[in-house]
């Protein structure tokens, strides 16, 4: 009887370890042609332990490269690069590797550009200077 008992306590507890065991950390990558700004995002995401920064990249066609390599889990990438707009890349990610989840942002703001996101199959789109943890937290956990 008393082992029954001492088996119900212990599986909850198991269970919420499981749980903890499952957090999510978004493995991610920055793509963005400033290198001060990556240097800006990279520990404020790092900050938290939710995400972990595993690549940068300053190009469309670098930052296609080592997501199609590193497959992360998010990429943060700027609407504007120097040898094109991310939006093309984050097009073809949605073809290529569907898993990786796709943030754009931008000095600019606008609803123009969060229509342009979606149209690519990006989550969404946030503009630099509102750009927070908490801003891509709400958009991850938006189903």
């Amino acid at each position: 009887m008393i082992l029954g008992i001492w088996a119900d306590l212990v599986r909850p507890v198991s269970k919420i370890r499981q749980m903890a065991e499952r957090r999510t950390m978004y493995r991610t990558v920055i793509a963005d042609d400033s290198e001060e700004f990556r240097a800006w995002l990279r520990p404020l995401l790092e900050g938290d332990s939710a995400f972990k920064v595993v690549g940068e990249a300053a190009s469309g066609e670098e930052t296609l490269d080592i997501c199609l390599r590193l497959q992360p889990d998010l990429l943060i990438m700027d609407v504007f690069m120097p040898d094109g707009e991310g939006t093309q890349v984050a097009g073809l990610l949605q073809s290529r590797a569907p898993k990786v989840r796709t943030i754009l942002i931008s000095a600019n703001a606008g609803a123009v550009y969060e229509q342009l996101a979606q149209s690519k199959g990006a989550e969404g789109f946030i503009p630099k200077m509102a750009l927070t943890i908490n801003a891509i937290k709400a958009i991850l956990e938006k189903e």
